[in-house]
């Protein structure tokens, strides 16, 4: 994620919010590490929706995030592991071309995700490159 987050801003002139849920906090703090990255501190469903309507883009595994995004119409670029947005699961709306993922013989692997990869290589999410997740958010922003 650092890495993710200093290439973003090497490449562009932007400004990074940082979203999860409340056992998330600290961990995302510590990855705000400029004064152009903060941790959005919602209190509500209501206010991050409100706060995610504002953003040019969202980057999202497949997770509620990209779903809340998908529903205040913000383009998302979805990052894939053990899931697949082929099943059924991809943001109401988006663009298919946004989402990234590895094709590799074991994935999918999971229909909703998993905390542990059962081969124990985790090369779904090892192996997808920050510069592919760079390029796509230019994409979006520069249109």
């Amino acid at each position: 994620m650092v890495t993710l987050i200093n290439s973003l801003l090497e490449q562009l002139d932007c400004n990074i919010l940082l979203f999860g849920g409340k056992s998330e906090q600290d961990k995302l703090a510590s990855l705000s590490t400029s004064d152009k990255v903060a941790v959005a501190n919602c209190q509500s469903i209501q206010e991050e929706m409100q706060l995610m309507s504002t953003l040019d883009v969202m980057i999202s595994m497949d997770s509620a995030n990209m779903h809340l995004a998908s529903l205040v119409e913000v383009p998302v670029v979805s990052i894939w592991g053990g899931t697949h947005p082929n099943m059924g699961f991809y943001g109401y709306r988006q663009n298919p071309a946004l989402a990234i993922g590895k094709d590799l013989a074991c994935r999918p692997c999971s229909v909703f995700g998993k905390e542990t990869c059962p081969l124990g290589h985790f090369k779904c999410m090892k192996t997808i490159d920050n510069q592919q997740i760079v390029d796509k958010v230019i994409q979006v922003v520069k249109g």
